[in-house]
C-alpha cells in the first residue's frame, strides 16, 4: 500500500507495531528516537506518506521531532500520527503539527482503521 516511518523506543512495542503495519501491506522503516527518524527522512529518496511517532523517546522526543518535521516544507504533506500513554499530551502533539493522536494502549484495529482511512482519501 504505502510507506510508513515508525518511531518507538520500546523494542517490544516497535516489533509489534512494525509487524502490524507490514501485515497491512505497508513498507515500514523504523527509528528508536526523533534524531534517528530525521536522519532516515533525509536519507530516503521518497518520503513516507505516514509517520507514526511516540512522544516519549530518548535523544529527541516526539514533540521536537514533529516540530522539525513540520518546519521542512518538503515533509508538510506527510500524515503524522503521534502516540503516548498520556491523554493530556494530545493537545501539545496536535499543536506541534501532528495530524492525529493515539492514546496507548490502543487497539490494532484502531491503528489499522486510521491507516485505511488515510490511504482511502489519497
Amino acid at each position: 500500500m504505502g510507506r510508513v516511518l515508525l518511531l518507538e523506543d520500546n523494542p517490544e512495542l516497535l516489533d509489534v507495531l512494525r509487524e502490524v503495519v507490514m501485515i497491512a501491506g505497508h513498507d515500514v522503516r523504523t527509528a528508536t528516537n526523533g534524531r534517528e527518524g530525521l536522519e532516515i527522512l533525509l536519507d530516503l529518496s521518497r518520503a513516507p506518506e505516514i509517520i507514526i511517532c511516540d512522544l516519549v523517546m530518548p535523544e529527541m522526543d516526539g514533540i521536537t521531532f514533529v516540530r522539525q518535521l513540520r518546519a521542512n516544507p518538503q515533509w508538510n504533506n506527510i500524515f503524522c500520527i503521534a502516540m503516548s500513554g498520556a491523554k493530556h499530551e494530545a493537545k501539545l502533539a496536535l499543536e506541534a503539527g501532528a495530524d492525529h493522536y493515539l492514546v496507548k494502549p490502543f487497539s490494532i484495529h484502531e491503528l489499522n482503521d486510521i491507516l485505511e482511512a488515510r490511504y482511502s482519501t489519497k
